[in-house]
Order: C-alpha cells, then structure tokens, then sequence
C-alpha cells in the first residue's frame, strides 16, 4: 500500500500523529500481555508480529471493558455464525457458494468452498476458510512496510482505516446488498488482489482518495472532514 515515502508521511501524518499516545499505549499493552503468555508457557518473548495485534486487542477488550469473547461464542455458535455470514456475502458479491466435501486441506478443521456466479452460470474460484482450535479468520495484511513493532502496527492500522473508509463510502451509504456496489467491489478489489497496488484499488472503488475520516468517527475522535 504505502510504497513511497511520501504516502507513509502522508499516513502519518493524517493518522498517526492523531493516534501517536493511543498506539505507543497500546504496544504496550499488547507487549506486557504476550510477555505474560510466553512466561506461562514457559517460552521466550520474541516480539509481537502482524497476527498478534487483533488477538491481544481482543484480550485487552476482555480485560479493560469486561468484553468476554468465550460468552458472547455462546450465542453465536460457528454452525450458525458461518452460514450466516456465508449468506451474507454472497448476496452482497452476487455469488453462490458450494462446500466442497473431502477437500485437499492443511488441517480437519479446514473447510474448501467453491464460488460461482448467482446464477450458477459460470465458476469464479475456491476459497478456504480456516476454522481450527484458534477461531481465527485468516486475511491479507498490508503489513512490513517499516521496521519494528511500529511495520506491524502501521499495517495493521492501515487496514482498519481503509476497511472503514470502503464500508461507509459505498456500502453504507449504497446499500450492503446493492449489486452494482457488490460488483464493484469484487471488479476493483478482490479481482486484481496483489497483482494491483493497493492504493489504486482503492481509489477507483472510492472514486476517490483514500481518507481516514470514518475510521477516526468510529472510534469516537473528531477530525475535520476531508
């Protein structure tokens, strides 16, 4: 995403200075909790990486606001949560889904599907989605870009904004099941995938630039509108 040194000042800038006491509070946070993890399992610290900033945001939520993920698991159980959220996608992507049964898997708990047009007309792809012991939805991170926690913590930042940004600008506004907006976003994003850079992907889904606005109304800081 951010391949100059330009658009990495432009993000901080825009973001990061805004953010700078909140993430240093949070790395810490983040730092302290994996400490005491690897001392319980008698292991040595090695540093955070990209996939741990949404496991320790979520032990920090359970922690700080008494927000229990184990709990709330049961009322949201995986047979119902994964059908569900398979529906909503594919009414939101104009797709029709097919479990594919005995699939060529990395782990049991690995679930193959197979994507084809609504209408069934005419096959898009597989996709794997990863249901083992940790719950965790597997996604791309724009991650590595600068050295140290600071690379994890900016990509991973990076992201929440520009999800945020995508979701308010078209599919809240448009509507979550609005076809044309479900076409664009399959053409503009998921189809180019790492063969684009990402910031192009971007702005031709937004029909504009990129902006940090919705992300910083979501987690409740004022900023003024771009």
């Amino acid at each position: 995403m951010a391949k100059t040194p330009e658009n990495v000042m432009e993000f901080e800038n825009g973001l990061l200075a805004k953010l700078t006491v909140l993430a240093k509070q949070e790395i810490k946070e983040f730092e302290k909790l994996k400490k005491i993890d690897k001392e319980a399992a008698n292991e040595e610290y090695n540093g955070l990486f990209a996939w741990d900033w949404s496991y320790y945001e979520t032990k920090i939520k359970e922690k700080n606001y008494n927000v229990n993920q184990e709990i709330i698991k049961q009322y949201f159980s995986v047979d119902k949560v994964v059908p569900g959220i398979l529906s909503i996608y594919e009414n939101m992507l104009s797709l029709h889904f097919v479990k594919v049964e005995n699939p060529p898997v990395w782990h049991p708990d690995v679930e193959m599907y197979e994507a084809w047009e609504a209408d069934k007309s005419k096959f898009v792809g597989h996709f794997y989605l990863d249901l083992g012991s940790d719950k965790t939805w597997r996604v791309a991170t724009f991650g590595h870009i600068m050295g140290g926690y600071d690379a994890g913590y900016y990509g991973y930042l990076w992201s929440k904004v520009f999800s945020q940004d995508m979701f308010e600008a078209r599919f809240k506004k448009e509507g979550l099941f609005n076809k044309q907006t479900g076409m664009d976003y399959r053409r503009e994003i998921l189809a180019p995938g790492g063969s684009r850079d990402a910031s192009i992907s971007l702005e031709k889904f937004l029909g504009r630039k990129p902006q940090n606005t919705a992300f910083m109304r979501a987690i409740g800081l004022a900023c003024d509108e771009e």
